[in-house]
């Protein structure tokens, strides 16, 4: 089969979260502009089906692919999808267990979000997994954190737990200063939470992605 990098590249998987989560947001949309008419009952069957397959109940969180029982931060994907919806108590007891597995292995920490609890814990090609290893791994993620940070501020505002709101400011006020120091939002921070860059590699330093940080501000600061 084919191995795929997802949202990240460097990285190799076999059908993966993600991968499952764009493929039902691809023929939910299909199904909605008249592209692709689904079948009676389809779209609701592939939901509950990478619902079972991804899910693992004992470790409270979606596995990364098939063959692995891992923890990818790509599970950020399924609320902005509509995959999963605060609106929903299962789903919204499901988003919960996440936060609290991200929290207990201080995944948020210096600040969201790092991708796995450890480098090296992926599939990697080998250049990637000689010269940049966290790259894939516990390297942060400028891009989910900040749909993690959304993730807060609407888990705030749907619960009112100040727990939610304290834990948003203080990742927004982080990634401020970053910054004001980096001149830029870059793509990805080593595990300290500094600037990627190494004597091979060197992180992208602006990206568009600072678009997803001002939304999830603007979750917090606007949204009643």
């Amino acid at each position: 089969g084919s191995h795929l990098a997802s949202a990240r590249d460097g990285v190799l998987r076999d059908s993966s979260f993600y991968d499952n989560v764009v493929l039902w947001k691809t023929l939910t949309l299909a199904d909605e502009l008249d592209i692709r008419t689904a079948a009676a009952g389809e779209l609701d069957m592939l939901h509950s089906k990478v619902m079972k397959t991804f899910w693992q109940e004992d470790k409270g969180y979606f596995k990364d692919d098939q063959k692995t029982t891992d923890f990818s931060s790509d599970w950020l994907l399924a609320l902005p999808t509509g995959f999963l919806s605060l609106d929903n108590n299962a789903d919204r007891a499901k988003l919960e267990r996440i936060i609290q597995y991200t929290k207990q292995q201080r995944l948020d920490q210096p600040f969201p979000i790092r991708y796995t609890a450890v480098s090296g814990q992926t599939k990697m090609p080998w250049a990637v997994k000689k010269f940049v290893p966290n790259y894939g791994g516990d390297a942060i993620w400028s891009y989910w954190g900040a749909q993690y940070i959304h993730l807060l501020a609407a888990m705030y505002h749907r619960t009112g737990l100040e727990t939610y709101r304290a834990d948003a400011e203080k990742f927004i006020a982080i990634y401020n200063d970053k910054i004001e120091q980096t001149r830029g939002f870059p793509e990805t921070f080593d595990t300290e939470g500094n600037f990627l860059q190494n004597m091979v590699y060197k992180s992208i330093r602006q990206t568009g992605w600072v678009v997803q940080f001002e939304q999830a501000k603007a979750e917090l600061t606007v949204r009643r």
